[in-house]
């Protein structure tokens, strides 16, 4: 089956904000942007999912764990591209790639700000590359980098398009908390996401991590 594109996609069905979702403070489903690319790309392949929301006291957004939920027809797993680049060269380099490709792209906040975030991207004719933000509707023009790139430095990408999903991505069973939910699921709500506790096990994570940095980016 063909995929959707993303520009079909509805942003508010990849990342539904509960009703009793806060409205100040820590709104899961505004720190979730790991899951939403997740939910976004899976949507992209017809299933009818949406984004998990990430609680205060959840330890599962790295990158290596959003490149462990896709791997190749044979098995392998990628990693993010390293060294980071500018904006500009990270366009240069997914024009490389045939028009469809699909991406997760993982940036830094320029300033005093710390973390990250991942959206989702395309090559498209042209070619050209499209930035598509699921989290929330705050980038209307999909095609605008340069809001991007005023924002972020220190742009990755992961290429997804030709990848799997993990089955334990599908089947909800993916850590303690899902990634994605059948899109009429509302059992993960605000309270029991905040009751979530995760610890960072770090003897097993260097391990991970190690086989992480061996990784091919193609």
């Amino acid at each position: 089956m063909p995929a959707t594109p993303l520009a079909g996609i509805d942003q508010a069905r990849v990342n539904p904000h509960p009703t009793d979702a806060p409205k100040t403070g820590w709104d899961p489903w505004y720190m979730n942007c790991q899951r939403v690319v997740a939910a976004a790309e899976l949507r992209a392949r017809g299933y009818d999912v949406k984004a998990v929301g990430f609680g205060r006291h959840m330890v599962d957004s790295r990158l290596i764990d959003l490149c462990d939920m896709f791997h190749t027809r044979d098995g392998r797993r990628r990693r993010f591209t390293d060294p980071p680049k500018t904006a500009p060269q990270l366009e240069r380099t997914m024009l490389r790639y045939p028009v469809g490709s699909r991406f997760f792209v993982f940036a830094k906040p320029k300033g005093r700000r710390r973390g990250g975030h991942v959206w989702n991207a395309t090559v498209e004719p042209g070619p050209r590359v499209v930035f598509h933000e699921f989290q929330d509707d705050v980038f209307p023009d999909g095609g605008c980098t340069d809001v991007y790139e005023k924002a972020y430095t220190r742009f990755k990408y992961l290429r997804v398009d030709d990848m799997e999903p993990d089955d334990r991505v599908l089947d909800g069973e993916y850590g303690d908390v899902p990634v994605v939910v059948p899109s009429d699921s509302d059992e993960w709500t605000p309270d029991r996401l905040d009751r979530v506790r995760q610890r960072i096990d770090i003897p097993a994570f260097n391990a991970r991590y190690r086989e992480y940095c061996a990784r091919g980016i193609d």
